[in-house]
């Protein structure tokens, strides 16, 4: 049958793909921090990127030997200065502590090291504009998967967006007691609206505290499109959301978070009547991600969907060829972080 050959080829091309980016890497690499989030997110990406790490970092050095042992040539580390001071380290991945990531980061570009750090990669404008000097010719990509997401890649893919007018966007989740709910969990959606829609450049807010703190934000971007947003952590982690809603000329824009995009189509008007009053027509949409997990595929797996996988591939490609894109520049996250330094006043 000729559809089995075609498929048949596919497969064949893809799995070949798969086999000539092994081993591929002309750099030697190290992590600090074996935490839950690395654990369960990054380093499995390593490991199938098959990615040449030459020390792992802990304070508990028993945990970082534990884990070398699953890359080869790998060494588990209490010391920070053997990856700092080792000329054959080009680049690092930090996912430590969120409160140690400013000072880790710094030491990296100050010892001329390619970088991709968990977010936050500091805590306010200040220390930002402080590090973007000491980033000079060298890789620094901050992880804020959101940018690599597949929803992002087809909503830019498509041009979905370019006729936006207004967006309603909401990030619920349960309390977070543990750290700074602004900087740690809304960074996500404030530099997602900002990627999407571009900086802000009128703001009005309510806040509301009690067993978790909501913001509930109105926002105007400088190309005109106007945002209403709600960031909260009084809902429930069991039924955290993250949906996105964009009204423009041609159509209705719907997301939920990482899983669905589709759009529904506005119906035609005739001398600004609109068809749909005169006429019954079905209404059409346009489905471009329903990820159910059901094809066990690369392109439907979690890590891939959400954007860890290739961020850290993108961060590869940057930091193996020397070059530096917007996503590979900490200047990108000026915008985030002006926004963020005005959500602190409340």
């Amino acid at each position: 049958m000729p559809f089995t050959s075609w498929i048949d080829k596919y497969k064949a091309l893809r799995k070949q793909s798969y086999l000539n980016a092994l081993n591929r890497y002309r750099l030697q690499y190290a992590f600090i921090g074996v935490g839950s989030h690395s654990l369960s997110n990054l380093y499995p990406c390593l490991e199938n990127l098959q990615v040449p790490l030459k020390y792992i970092y802990s304070r508990h050095v028993e945990h970082a030997q534990k884990l070398a042992v699953r890359f080869p040539g790998a060494t588990g580390t209490g010391r920070l200065s053997d990856i700092m001071e080792n000329d054959q380290v080009k680049g690092i991945f930090i996912c430590s502590h969120p409160s140690q990531h400013y000072a880790l980061l710094q030491k990296a570009l100050q010892a001329g090291k390619h970088v991709f750090i968990e977010k936050p990669a500091c805590y306010s404008l200040a220390e930002l504009q402080s590090l973007v000097p000491l980033q000079k010719d060298n890789v620094c990509l901050v992880a804020l998967q959101r940018r690599s997401s597949t929803i992002n890649l087809l909503l830019n893919k498509h041009g979905l967006l370019k006729d936006a007018s207004s967006y309603t966007y909401r990030y619920c989740t349960g309390p977070y007691p543990e750290g700074d709910a602004l900087i740690e969990l809304f960074i996500h959606p404030i530099d997602n609206l900002v990627q999407l829609f571009g900086p802000s450049h009128s703001l009005q807010v309510q806040k509301k505290t009690g067993n978790g703190v909501t913001y509930q934000l109105l926002i105007q971007h400088t190309n005109g499109v106007q945002g209403m947003v709600e960031l909260s952590t009084q809902y429930t982690w069991n039924e955290a959301i993250e949906t996105l809603e964009v009204n423009g000329l041609r159509g209705l824009v719907q997301i939920q978070h990482p899983n669905q995009l589709s759009v529904w189509e506005k119906p035609a008007r005739i001398l600004g009547m609109p068809i749909e009053k005169v006429l019954q027509r079905l209404a059409v949409q346009k489905v471009y991600l329903n990820n159910r997990d059901f094809i066990p595929a690369e392109a439907s797996n979690s890590l891939v969907i959400q954007g860890f996988y290739p961020e850290i591939k993108h961060f590869l490609h940057l930091a193996e060829n020397n070059k530096k894109d917007q996503r590979g520049e900490l200047s990108s996250l000026v915008a985030t972080y002006e926004l963020l330094e005005q959500l602190k006043k409340w």
